[in-house]
């Protein structure tokens, strides 16, 4: 399942619980980039289920800065506890998401085109080109 359908498929359980007023509620985490070493996952994949291409090296490069500029684990964990106690549905960690999540929508009533996913036109591109992120 996709994020986005696990994001979809939250929003309606939330609704439900809240429909019968549960004592359990429900929240979506998005955490954004986090500093892990996820990037470094392929290292752990059993050599039956390896893929005859190794990773594009400046995606893996990439991905690696783009980590490195994340949140801490335990800085989630803490917003996450934080977020679950306030009785949040939205639990989103990074505020620099804020304006694509705006920009998203405004595009959606706009009637407008989906934006482009190309790195370098995103912006993510654009906040790492500028140290931002």
């Amino acid at each position: 399942m996709s994020k986005f359908a696990t994001l979809a498929l939250s929003e309606g359980l939330f609704q439900s619980l809240k429909k019968i007023n549960s004592k359990i509620g429900a929240s979506a985490l998005c955490p954004g980039f986090v500093t892990t070493n996820i990037i470094e996952s392929e290292r752990n994949r059993p050599e039956s289920l390896a893929t005859e291409k190794k990773s594009n090296f400046l995606m893996k490069q990439l991905a690696s800065a783009v980590l490195k500029r994340g949140k801490k684990p335990s800085e989630i964990a803490d917003r996450t506890i934080e977020g679950i106690q306030a009785g949040s549905f939205y639990i989103l960690p990074h505020p620099v998401y804020d304006e694509m999540i705006k920009e998203r929508y405004e595009r959606i009533l706009a009637r407008t085109e989906p934006e482009s996913i190309d790195i370098k036109a995103t912006w993510l591109g654009t906040l790492l080109r500028k140290g931002e992120y």
